[in-house]
């Protein structure tokens, strides 16, 4: 079982998920941090280097190559905007994808810097000096790829409603019915199938 997590930047994708992988015993992966080994890279030098669009085509080959080559997993992944880089090796009904969202007010809450290193540092005076312009800048992004991710199929939205990610991550397990060893059931539509019953 194949659990995909999209959602904007800071809305938890990678906290709940990585609870949510432990709780039902899935690999766990992490697209950025999978970005950085297959690259030899910062995240930093890395959204710095070259054009979005091959970035995202970059983005769609290390995603491939996590699917492929892993079976029970749960992923984040970083925001993609050229979402052709990823559709195509995401599309089998098998896989859960499932788009994380919150208010932009507890998004913001949850806004961390790191440096050219990937390293957090606090700057908590920024942040807040800054509320109004970033909270703006989360509802654009909640807009923008929202719209993105309606156009891969998701297979449901999540409202983290502000929770911690172990609430989130146990909420996801019930509103989906998740547990160890989980597969997807797929249920085909037989009813436009001609020749079925005859």
């Amino acid at each position: 079982m194949k659990i995909l997590l999209f959602g904007v930047s800071c809305v938890g994708k990678s906290t709940v998920g990585e609870i949510l992988a432990k709780k039902l015993g899935y690999k766990y992966f992490d697209l950025d941090d999978e970005v950085k080994k297959y690259f030899n890279t910062t995240i930093d030098n890395f959204v710095n280097t070259g054009w979005l669009y091959d970035r995202d085509m970059k983005r769609g080959e290390v995603l491939r190559n996590i699917i492929h080559h892993n079976d029970d997993l749960v992923l984040a992944v970083t925001p993609v905007y050229y979402i052709t880089g990823i559709k195509r090796y995401i599309q089998s009904p098998d896989f859960l994808r499932i788009e994380l969202y919150d208010s932009p007010e507890n998004i913001f809450e949850r806004i961390i810097y790191t440096d050219e290193n990937d390293e957090v540092y606090d700057n908590e005076e920024y942040k807040q000096s800054h509320r109004k312009e970033l909270i703006r800048e989360i509802k654009k992004d909640i807009t923008c790829y929202g719209a993105k991710y309606k156009s891969i199929g998701m297979s449901g939205r999540f409202n983290i409603n502000g929770d911690s990610a172990e609430a989130a991550a146990d909420r996801l397990i019930t509103e989906y019915n998740l547990k160890e060893g989980f597969r997807l059931n797929i249920v085909i539509n037989t009813d436009n199938i001609k020749g079925l019953d005859q």
